[in-house]
Protein backbone atom coordinates (compact mmCIF):
# COMPACT_ATOMS: atom_id res chain seq x y z
CA UNK A 1 0.00 0.00 0.00
CA UNK A 2 1.20 3.52 -0.75
CA UNK A 3 -0.32 6.79 0.39
CA UNK A 4 1.06 10.06 -0.95
CA UNK A 5 0.21 13.76 -0.76
CA UNK A 6 0.29 13.95 -4.57
CA UNK A 7 -0.97 11.47 -7.13
CA UNK A 8 1.98 9.13 -7.77
CA UNK A 9 3.42 8.55 -11.21
CA UNK A 10 2.56 5.05 -12.55
CA UNK A 11 6.28 4.17 -12.61
CA UNK A 12 6.05 3.84 -8.80
CA UNK A 13 4.80 0.29 -9.39
CA UNK A 14 7.95 -0.79 -11.23
CA UNK A 15 10.75 1.48 -9.99
CA UNK A 16 12.48 0.79 -6.64
CA UNK A 17 11.26 3.09 -3.88
CA UNK A 18 14.49 5.03 -3.34
CA UNK A 19 14.99 5.54 -7.07
CA UNK A 20 11.41 6.77 -7.44
CA UNK A 21 11.82 9.20 -4.56
CA UNK A 22 14.96 10.64 -6.14
CA UNK A 23 13.45 10.95 -9.62
CA UNK A 24 10.24 12.55 -8.37
CA UNK A 25 11.78 14.84 -5.73
CA UNK A 26 15.00 16.00 -7.36
CA UNK A 27 13.66 19.55 -7.71
CA UNK A 28 11.32 19.53 -4.72
CA UNK A 29 11.64 20.05 -1.00
CA UNK A 30 10.52 17.42 1.49
CA UNK A 31 7.38 19.46 2.21
CA UNK A 32 6.24 19.13 -1.43
CA UNK A 33 5.91 15.37 -1.37
CA UNK A 34 5.06 13.05 1.49
CA UNK A 35 4.69 9.30 1.15
CA UNK A 36 3.75 6.45 3.45
CA UNK A 37 4.48 2.87 2.40
CA UNK A 38 3.01 -0.23 4.02
CA UNK A 39 4.01 -3.83 3.34
CA UNK A 40 1.98 -6.86 4.47
CA UNK A 41 2.88 -10.54 4.28
CA UNK A 42 0.72 -13.43 5.57
CA UNK A 43 1.30 -17.18 5.56
CA UNK A 44 -1.88 -19.18 6.16
CA UNK A 45 -2.09 -22.96 6.52
CA UNK A 46 -5.05 -25.28 5.88
CA UNK A 47 -5.45 -25.63 9.64
CA UNK A 48 -6.23 -21.90 9.80
CA UNK A 49 -2.99 -21.00 11.58
CA UNK A 50 -1.39 -17.76 10.42
CA UNK A 51 1.99 -16.04 10.54
CA UNK A 52 1.88 -12.41 9.48
CA UNK A 53 3.92 -9.25 9.43
CA UNK A 54 3.27 -5.62 8.61
CA UNK A 55 5.95 -2.99 8.07
CA UNK A 56 5.21 0.70 7.62
CA UNK A 57 7.64 3.46 6.76
CA UNK A 58 6.97 7.19 6.47
CA UNK A 59 9.09 10.07 5.18
CA UNK A 60 11.18 8.15 2.69
CA UNK A 61 13.40 10.63 0.87
CA UNK A 62 16.32 10.11 -1.45
CA UNK A 63 19.29 8.78 0.57
CA UNK A 64 22.25 11.08 1.21
CA UNK A 65 24.74 8.26 0.73
CA UNK A 66 23.67 8.15 -2.93
CA UNK A 67 22.82 11.81 -3.55
CA UNK A 68 24.79 14.39 -1.58
CA UNK A 69 22.26 17.18 -2.22
CA UNK A 70 19.30 15.06 -1.12
CA UNK A 71 16.62 16.47 1.14
CA UNK A 72 16.67 14.32 4.25
CA UNK A 73 14.46 13.83 7.29
CA UNK A 74 14.49 11.01 9.80
CA UNK A 75 12.39 8.06 8.72
CA UNK A 76 9.57 6.84 10.94
CA UNK A 77 8.78 3.15 11.03
CA UNK A 78 6.49 0.62 12.67
CA UNK A 79 6.61 -3.18 12.59
CA UNK A 80 4.18 -5.90 13.69
CA UNK A 81 4.93 -9.63 13.79
CA UNK A 82 2.04 -11.94 14.65
CA UNK A 83 0.81 -15.51 15.05
CA UNK A 84 -2.81 -16.70 15.15
CA UNK A 85 -4.21 -20.15 16.00
CA UNK A 86 -8.01 -20.47 15.54
CA UNK A 87 -8.18 -23.80 17.42
CA UNK A 88 -5.61 -23.58 20.20
CA UNK A 89 -7.32 -26.37 22.15
CA UNK A 90 -7.36 -29.33 19.78
CA UNK A 91 -10.56 -30.80 21.26
CA UNK A 92 -12.42 -27.51 21.01
CA UNK A 93 -13.61 -25.58 17.95
CA UNK A 94 -14.39 -22.55 20.06
CA UNK A 95 -10.98 -21.37 21.23
CA UNK A 96 -8.34 -19.17 19.63
CA UNK A 97 -5.03 -17.54 20.48
CA UNK A 98 -3.15 -14.58 19.07
CA UNK A 99 0.36 -13.29 19.82
CA UNK A 100 1.83 -10.07 18.44
CA UNK A 101 5.02 -8.08 18.76
CA UNK A 102 4.89 -4.42 17.72
CA UNK A 103 7.74 -1.94 17.44
CA UNK A 104 6.94 1.75 17.06
CA UNK A 105 9.66 4.25 16.21
CA UNK A 106 10.26 7.13 18.66
CA UNK A 107 9.28 9.85 16.17
CA UNK A 108 6.26 8.15 14.61
CA UNK A 109 3.82 10.64 16.14
CA UNK A 110 5.88 13.82 16.01
CA UNK A 111 6.65 16.22 13.21
CA UNK A 112 10.32 15.98 12.28
CA UNK A 113 10.46 18.21 9.20
CA UNK A 114 12.02 21.69 9.56
CA UNK A 115 8.56 23.17 8.88
CA UNK A 116 5.99 20.95 10.63
CA UNK A 117 2.60 20.63 8.92
CA UNK A 118 -0.43 22.32 10.43
CA UNK A 119 -1.87 18.90 11.23
CA UNK A 120 0.71 16.99 13.27
CA UNK A 121 0.48 14.00 15.58
CA UNK A 122 0.53 16.10 18.73
CA UNK A 123 -1.91 18.63 20.15
CA UNK A 124 -1.08 20.83 23.13
CA UNK A 125 1.72 18.45 24.01
CA UNK A 126 -0.53 15.37 24.01
CA UNK A 127 0.23 12.44 21.71
CA UNK A 128 -2.49 11.48 19.24
CA UNK A 129 -2.62 7.98 17.81
CA UNK A 130 -2.32 4.40 18.99
CA UNK A 131 -2.76 3.79 22.75
CA UNK A 132 0.47 1.78 22.66
CA UNK A 133 2.35 5.02 22.16
CA UNK A 134 5.44 5.74 20.09
CA UNK A 135 8.96 4.83 21.16
CA UNK A 136 7.93 1.42 22.46
CA UNK A 137 8.32 -2.34 22.15
CA UNK A 138 5.02 -4.13 22.74
CA UNK A 139 4.08 -7.76 23.37
CA UNK A 140 0.37 -8.55 23.10
CA UNK A 141 -1.31 -11.89 23.83
CA UNK A 142 -5.02 -12.69 23.47
CA UNK A 143 -6.88 -15.96 24.14
CA UNK A 144 -10.62 -16.55 23.75
CA UNK A 145 -12.63 -19.53 24.91
CA UNK A 146 -16.32 -19.97 24.18
CA UNK A 147 -17.96 -21.53 27.23
CA UNK A 148 -21.35 -22.03 25.61
CA UNK A 149 -23.16 -20.70 22.55
CA UNK A 150 -23.62 -17.22 24.08
CA UNK A 151 -20.93 -16.94 26.77
CA UNK A 152 -17.23 -16.43 26.14
CA UNK A 153 -14.14 -15.59 28.19
CA UNK A 154 -11.39 -13.40 26.72
CA UNK A 155 -7.98 -12.99 28.39
CA UNK A 156 -5.44 -10.37 27.26
CA UNK A 157 -1.90 -9.39 28.20
CA UNK A 158 -0.02 -6.28 27.09
CA UNK A 159 3.58 -5.47 27.97
CA UNK A 160 4.69 -2.12 26.60
CA UNK A 161 8.24 -0.90 27.23
CA UNK A 162 9.80 2.42 26.32
CA UNK A 163 12.74 1.78 24.01
CA UNK A 164 14.98 4.79 24.58
CA UNK A 165 15.15 8.21 26.22
CA UNK A 166 14.14 10.08 23.10
CA UNK A 167 10.95 11.34 21.60
CA UNK A 168 7.79 11.33 23.75
CA UNK A 169 8.41 9.81 27.19
CA UNK A 170 5.48 7.40 27.34
CA UNK A 171 6.82 5.16 30.11
CA UNK A 172 6.12 1.45 30.63
CA UNK A 173 2.86 -0.39 31.18
CA UNK A 174 1.78 -3.96 31.85
CA UNK A 175 -1.90 -4.93 31.67
CA UNK A 176 -3.66 -8.22 32.42
CA UNK A 177 -7.30 -8.35 31.37
CA UNK A 178 -10.17 -10.83 31.74
CA UNK A 179 -13.46 -10.14 29.94
CA UNK A 180 -16.61 -12.22 30.40
CA UNK A 181 -18.92 -11.56 27.46
CA UNK A 182 -22.55 -12.64 26.99
CA UNK A 183 -24.53 -12.34 23.74
CA UNK A 184 -28.08 -11.26 24.53
CA UNK A 185 -29.03 -11.43 20.85
CA UNK A 186 -27.01 -12.00 17.64
CA UNK A 187 -26.52 -8.20 17.52
CA UNK A 188 -26.32 -7.29 21.22
CA UNK A 189 -23.85 -8.26 23.92
CA UNK A 190 -22.88 -7.24 27.44
CA UNK A 191 -19.65 -7.86 29.29
CA UNK A 192 -17.66 -7.25 32.44
CA UNK A 193 -13.90 -6.69 32.37
CA UNK A 194 -11.32 -6.78 35.17
CA UNK A 195 -7.86 -5.45 34.29
CA UNK A 196 -5.05 -5.15 36.86
CA UNK A 197 -2.30 -2.95 35.46
CA UNK A 198 1.05 -1.41 36.27
CA UNK A 199 2.10 1.95 34.83
CA UNK A 200 5.54 3.48 35.24
CA UNK A 201 5.88 7.03 33.87
CA UNK A 202 9.44 7.79 32.85
CA UNK A 203 11.47 8.90 35.87
CA UNK A 204 8.58 8.37 38.31
CA UNK A 205 7.56 5.62 40.77
CA UNK A 206 5.57 2.60 39.63
CA UNK A 207 1.79 2.90 39.88
CA UNK A 208 -0.54 -0.07 40.37
CA UNK A 209 -4.32 -0.18 39.98
CA UNK A 210 -7.20 -2.34 38.78
CA UNK A 211 -9.74 -1.32 36.17
CA UNK A 212 -13.33 -2.56 36.48
CA UNK A 213 -15.36 -2.00 33.32
CA UNK A 214 -18.90 -2.80 32.20
CA UNK A 215 -19.48 -3.10 28.46
CA UNK A 216 -22.49 -2.97 26.18
CA UNK A 217 -22.28 -3.47 22.42
CA UNK A 218 -24.91 -3.26 19.71
CA UNK A 219 -24.31 -3.87 16.01
CA UNK A 220 -26.36 -1.79 13.61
Amino acid sequence: MCKTTNAPNPVIFVVPIYAYEYIMNIHKSDADFKAFYDFDLTQRWKSGNELYTEFGIFDITEPKFLFSDATHVRRRTALTLGFYDPHVLKNSNASNFRAEYTYIDPTTYTAVSPNPPDLAWTYDGDILGTPLGPNTDNIYLRAEQTICSKLSLIAEYLNSKQRAISGPLVGDQTVFSALLNYDLTPRTSVGFRVAPYTFTPYGQPEQNATLYQGRFAYTF
